[in-house]
This record gives structure tokens, C-alpha cells and sequence, in this order.
């Protein structure tokens, strides 16, 4: 569901690096914006999510209600593509 959307909504600038958690999935984020800058964007949507290295982030996908995580994502690619 998360690779997924991602794949569909955000692949030019967001890459899926790991997803064998089941908890969290690791992304690579390419943007001219500072990593606590989108930080703090996803948090603004209620997005669980920390910063790993400079283009890295960890999201905690499993705090989400699964039905919501689509239109959060989508809204996230949105803000951080902005």
C-alpha cells in the first residue's frame, strides 16, 4: 500500500529503500528543501516519520489507520513537492 502509492504519486523525487520492517519503511527524498523542513511538513499532516541521514527518512507507517495512509501520502508528496 505504501510502495504503492508512493510509486503512483511521488516516484520522481521519493525512492522506497527499505521495506522489510513491516513497520516503518525507509525513503530517500530528493528535494531542494532541508531534511527538518520535511520533517516538519510530514509532521503537520500527523505523519510519523524521522529524519536517518540528510535524504533519508524513516516512516512509521504502522501508527497510521490503514484506510487514511493513500490520501496522507498523497497529500505529503504534494507538500513536499511544493
Amino acid at each position: 500500500l505504501v510502495t504503492d502509492t508512493l510509486d503512483q504519486t511521488a516516484s520522481d523525487f521519493i525512492e522506497v529503500r527499505n521495506t522489510s520492517s513491516g513497520m516503518n519503511i525507509v525513503l530517500k527524498v530528493t528535494s531542494s528543501k532541508s531534511s527538518e523542513q520535511l520533517k516538519k511538513e510530514a509532521e503537520s499532516l500527523g505523519l510519523p516519520i524521522s529524519v536517518l541521514e540528510d535524504d533519508l527518512f524513516i516512516f512509521y507507517y504502522n501508527q497510521l489507520p490503514l484506510a487514511e495512509i493513500p490520501d496522507l501520502l498523497k497529500s505529503l508528496a504534494a507538500l513536499w513537492h511544493s
